[in-house]
C-alpha cells in the first residue's frame, strides 16, 4: 500500500501559515453573515499607511453588532507596538454615541483605553478614532514583513467583544511626501563659519512650513552640540518665531540646545531660533576640509519632535 505523503515545514512557514489564516478567519468573520447572528466584532485599520516623522495617521476602531445583538456598552485597550504612540493632537473622535468620553489616548502615551462605549443594537457599526504617529527616532520603511515594532495586530487588543482584528502596519518613511504636500522641515547654519577663539558666532535653526500645513504650538528639537563647541557666555537668544526666545534653552558654557513648544505659523512660512556658540576652552580647529567631528554640528547631534530633521553637516573653523 503506498503511503500518503507528508509535507514538513520550517518554522518560518508555519509563522506564515499562522498569518494567512487569521487574516482569513478575520474576513470569514466578515461574510458569514446568518452564522454571526448576535455577535459583535471588534476590527481597526491605520488610515494612511504611510507617514512621514512626526505626523499622524488616524487609528479607527470600528465596533460592529449583527442583527439580534442587544445595545451594549463595550470596553476594550489597544497597546500600541514599541514603534508608536498616541500623537500630540490625538484628535480623539468617532461615530460611536460617546466616543469621546469613553476613549483615553494622552499624547505620547502607548495605549487607547475604551470604556463603556454605546453600541446600538444590531444590525449597526460605528467606530472611535485616535491620532497615532511615530514613537521618537523610530522609523520604518516597509510593512512587507509586518515588523512587529509597527504592526498593531490581534495580540495588541484586549476586549469584551470578539476580536476579529487583522494585522495593520505603519510606514515611518523619512522620504515621504504625502501627497502635494512637502514636510515642515529643521535646518541649521553658522553664521560666519569662521570665528577667533574665544569670539562667537551664531548658530540659526530655520523651520519651514509649506503651503497647506497649519500653525502649530508643539514644534520642539535639541541640539548636542559638538565636542570642541559650546553655547557663548552671551548666549544671545533670538529669533522670529513666535515664542523663540521662551522655548530655547542654551545655558552659558552648556552643550546642548533645547527648544520646546515653538510656535510656527501655518504655512507657506519660515521662522527662525538664534543662539550664540563658541568654542570649548583650549580647543581649535584650523580648517573644514575633512568636516572634524569635534566641530562639525550635522543631523546626528539633532533629535526633533513634530518636524523633519533635514539638517546639513555645518563645521565651524576656530583659528
Amino acid at each position: 500500500m503506498q503511503r500518503p505523503s507528508v509535507t514538513t515545514s520550517k518554522p518560518g512557514s508555519r509563522a506564515i501559515a499562522r498569518r494567512v489564516f487569521r487574516a482569513l478567519l478575520a474576513s470569514a468573520l466578515l461574510l458569514s453573515g446568518p452564522a454571526l447572528a448576535d455577535t459583535t466584532i471588534l476590527q481597526k485599520v491605520f488610515s494612511p499607511t504611510t507617514i512621514a516623522p512626526g505626523a499622524s495617521s488616524t487609528l479607527t476602531f470600528t465596533v460592529t453588532n449583527f442583527t439580534g445583538a442587544p445595545s451594549q456598552l463595550v470596553t476594550f485597550v489597544d497597546t500600541l507596538p514599541s514603534g508608536l504612540r498616541v500623537a500630540p493632537a490625538a484628535s480623539i473622535g468617532g461615530t460611536c454615541a460617546n466616543a469621546a468620553a469613553a476613549t483615553t489616548a494622552a499624547s505620547g502615551g502607548t495605549s487607547v483605553t475604551v470604556a463603556n462605549l454605546q453600541v446600538a443594537a444590531g444590525p449597526s457599526s460605528c467606530s472611535v478614532t485616535v491620532n497615532i504617529t511615530n514613537a521618537p527616532d523610530q522609523y520604518n520603511a516597509d510593512c512587507s514583513a509586518l515588523p512587529p515594532a509597527f504592526t498593531n495586530g490581534p495580540s495588541n487588543v484586549s476586549a469584551s467583544i470578539v476580536n476579529a482584528v487583522a494585522p495593520s502596519c505603519l510606514v515611518i518613511d523619512r522620504l515621504f511626501v504625502s501627497g502635494f504636500d512637502p514636510l515642515r522641515t529643521l535646518q541649521k547654519a553658522f553664521n560666519p563659519a569662521t570665528i577667533v577663539a574665544g569670539a562667537s558666532t551664531e548658530l540659526k535653526f530655520t523651520v519651514t512650513v509649506p503651503a497647506g500645513f497649519p500653525s502649530r504650538s508643539d514644534i520642539g528639537f535639541i541640539d548636542n552640540l559638538p565636542s570642541g563647541l559650546r553655547v557663548a557666555s552671551f548666549a544671545g537668544l533670538g529669533g522670529t518665531c513666535a515664542n523663540a526666545v521662551s522655548a530655547t534653552t542654551a545655558t552659558s558654557g552648556s552643550t546642548s540646545i533645547t527648544v520646546a513648544n515653538l510656535e510656527v505659523p501655518a504655512g507657506p512660512s519660515s521662522c527662525t531660533v538664534t543662539v550664540q556658540v563658541t568654542n570649548a576652552v583650549g580647543q581649535t580647529n584650523a580648517t573644514c576640509n575633512a568636516q572634524p567631528a569635534g566641530f562639525t554640528n550635522g543631523r546626528a547631534n539633532v533629535d526633533t519632535v513634530n518636524i523633519f530633521n533635514a539638517v546639513l553637516p555645518s563645521c565651524l573653523v576656530v583659528q
